[in-house]
C-alpha cells in the first residue's frame, strides 16, 4: 500500500444507502438492584437523596428505601395503614403520601388533615413548597387541590378539563403539566397556572397510554411505561417520551428495558429512579425491576473517525466530577448521520455506554485493524461535564504515527491553516461533522498567504453528517503548491478537524472559531 493511498483511505467518505437520520442521545439506561418486595400502583419520591416506595399491590403498608450511593434497599417504618394507588412527594424534608407525611429523623408518620376530595391514582408535583394533587378516582376526575405543608390545609382550585386516573404530572417554571391517564388511553397534556388558576393545553402524547409515570429534568417532562397497549400480548408501554415546553414538542427516547405500568418516577441530579410495577396489563405480575433513565445534557463533538484497514481510534473520556460517577454514551454516525457500525472498544457497534468514576478516565479503543474500513465522526453525551480526546492510530505501510484531536466547540465560522505542496507530498485534509438534528450548508473558502481569496465551495451536511477530504477533493484545479489558509461559514453548527500529511506522518492544526 503506497503512503498516498494509506492516506486517501484515512480521510475516505464512507458511502451509504439513504436511510433515517438519527438523532443524538438524549439518555441512557441503568438498570440497579431490584426492590426486595415486588409491588405495582405504587408512590415513589426522593428525599434526602434517597428514593422511597410507598404501599402498592398487593395492598401493603410497606415503605422501601433506595440508596443509590450503595445501590442497596431498606425497609423502613411502615405506613399507618395500607395503601394502593397513592400519591407520594417531598417537600420541607418530609415525605409526603397523601393521608400523612414520613419524617426520615424519627423513621415515623404523622396524619395530616385530610385531603378533600377522596381518591386513588391521582398524580402529585410540588410548586413553591406545596403539593399539587390532579386527577384520580374521584366523581370526575377533575379536582385539583393543593397542599400547604406549613399551614397543613388544603385549597381547592381549578379543575382539570380532563378528567382522568392513572396519569403522570410534573412540575416546571412554576406551573404544573398532567400528561395522560385514562379511562381509555389519553394522549392529552394539560398546564396549570397557579398564577391565574387557569389552564391551558399542550402538544399530545405521541403515545396515548395510562398507569405510565412521569419526572422533570432540566425543565423537561420525561413519561414511561403505561399500560392499554392493544399492539402487546401483555398490554404494556415500553415507550420513553419527553415533552419540552420551549418548543411545545414531544420526542421518543429509548425504551424502557422492563416494560411496565403501575410504576413511578422520582428524580436525583439528572437521574430518574423507575422503581416497582406491573409487567402485564392489570394485577398480579408485580415487579422488583428498579431502572434509571439517565438523562446525559453534556455533549462532546469529534469531526472524525476511522477503524480498519490499518487504521485504529481510542475515544478516551474523562469525567470532570470530583464527587459523582458519570454515565457516558459514545455514538459513531457516518456520512449521512446514520449510526455507524464500526469497531468501537473490540466489538462491532455504533453505540457504546460507560459508567466512569469521578476523576477517572474511560477508553474505547477499535482493536480490529484488518476490517473494513469505517469513517465518520463521533458524538459522547455525558451525564456530567466531560472531556475527551480522539486518537488516529496508524500502522499501514508507509503511513504511521498517532494524532490526538480534542473535542470541538460547535461553531458556525472557523479558520484552519493549511498547505498543499504535492512535490513534496504535503497536504492537508480537512473533516466536517454537522452538530445539529437539521441539515446544513458549509461555504469553505481557500485563501492564499495574503488571505486573498483562490476558491470557494459549498457543501450539504445532512442532519448530524460528515464530510472529510484532501483540499485537491474540495477545490479540484487549484495550484498543486500553496501555504495558506481555510475560511467556512456554515448555516448551522458544525465541528471540524485539519490534518496536515507530511510525508509518511501525519499531525492535526488548529481549527479557531472568528
Amino acid at each position: 500500500m503506497t503512503r498516498r493511498t494509506a492516506i486517501r483511505i484515512f480521510l475516505a467518505l464512507l458511502v451509504s444507502a439513504p436511510a433515517a437520520s438519527v438523532i443524538a442521545a438524549e439518555g441512557a439506561w441503568l438498570t440497579l438492584a431490584p426492590m426486595p418486595d415486588p409491588r405495582q400502583e405504587v408512590g415513589v419520591a426522593e428525599l434526602n437523596g434517597k428514593i422511597y416506595v410507598v404501599g402498592g399491590l398487593p395492598s401493603t403498608n410497606r415503605v422501601q428505601e433506595y440508596d443509590p450511593a450503595t445501590d442497596t434497599w431498606r425497609f423502613r417504618a411502615p405506613l399507618p395503614v395500607a395503601v394502593d394507588h397513592p400519591a407520594a412527594a417531598s417537600a420541607g424534608g418530609k415525605l409526603y403520601v397523601i393521608g400523612g407525611y414520613y419524617d426520615p429523623a424519627s423513621d415515623r408518620w404523622t396524619a395530616k388533615v385530610a385531603m378533600p376530595t377522596a381518591r386513588g391514582a391521582p398524580a402529585a408535583a410540588v410548586i413553591a413548597g406545596k403539593i399539587f394533587v390532579a386527577g384520580g378516582t374521584s366523581a370526575t376526575g377533575r379536582d385539583l387541590e393543593a397542599y400547604d405543608p406549613a399551614a397543613d390545609t388544603w385549597m381547592r382550585l381549578a379543575p382539570m378539563p380532563t378528567g382522568r386516573n392513572h396519569l403522570a404530572a410534573g412540575a416546571i417554571g412554576g406551573k404544573l403539566y398532567v400528561a395522560g391517564g385514562r379511562p381509555g388511553n389519553l394522549g392529552v397534556l394539560e398546564i396549570y397556572d397557579p398564577g391565574t388558576n387557569a389552564w391551558t393545553a399542550g402538544a399530545s402524547l405521541p403515545t396515548p397510554r395510562s398507569g405510565l409515570a412521569g419526572a422533570v429534568v432540566r425543565d423537561r417532562l420525561y413519561t414511561f411505561g403505561g399500560e392499554g397497549n392493544p399492539a402487546s400480548p401483555i398490554g404494556i408501554f415500553k415507550e420513553t417520551e419527553v415533552y419540552d415546553p420551549r418548543s411545545d414538542a414531544w420526542r421518543s427516547l429509548d425504551p424502557m428495558p422492563t416494560p411496565r405500568h403501575g410504576v413511578g418516577a422520582s428524580v436525583i441530579g439528572n437521574r430518574i429512579f423507575v422503581p416497582a410495577g406491573a409487567t402485564q396489563q392489570g394485577g398480579g405480575s408485580q415487579s422488583g425491576a428498579n431502572d434509571a433513565f439517565v438523562v446525559q445534557p453534556e455533549k462532546l463533538y469529534f469531526a472524525h473517525f476511522a477503524a480498519g484497514q490499518g487504521i485504529a481510534t481510542e475515544t478516551l473520556l474523562g469525567n470532570l466530577s470530583e464527587t459523582l460517577a458519570s454515565l457516558m454514551t459514545v455514538e459513531l454516525l457516518d456520512r449521512e448521520g446514520v449510526p455507524l457500525e464500526a469497531d468501537l472498544g473490540g466489538i462491532v457497534r455504533s453505540r457504546a455506554t460507560v459508567t466512569v468514576p469521578a476523576l477517572a478516565a474511560a477508553s474505547l479503543r477499535s482493536r480490529d485493524t484488518a476490517s473494513p474500513l469505517a469513517v465518520g465522526s463521533v458524538l459522547v453525551s455525558s451525564e456530567l461535564p466531560a472531556t475527551g480526546t480522539v486518537l488516529f492510530t496508524s500502522r499501514a505501510p508507509g503511513f504511521r504515527g498517532t494524532a490526538g484531536v480534542g473535542a470541538s466547540p460547535p461553531l458556525l465560522r472557523f479558520f484552519a491553516p493549511v498547505e498543499r505542496d504535492s512535490s513534496a507530498g504535503i497536504s492537508t485534509g480537512i473533516a466536517l461533522a454537522n452538530t445539529s438534528a437539521r441539515s446544513v450548508t458549509v461555504t469553505l473558502t481557500l485563501r492564499d498567504g495574503s488571505g486573498r481569496a483562490v476558491a470557494t465551495r459549498q457543501l450539504e451536511l445532512a442532519a448530524f453528517g460528515q464530510n472529510a477530504s484532501f483540499l485537491e477533493q474540495i477545490f479540484a484545479g487549484t495550484a498543486a503548491s500553496l501555504r495558506g489558509s481555510v475560511t467556512a461559514t456554515s448555516t448551522g453548527p458544525l465541528v471540524a478537524i485539519a490534518l496536515r500529511f507530511t510525508g509518511d506522518e501525519f499531525a492535526t492544526l488548529p481549527v479557531t472559531g472568528y
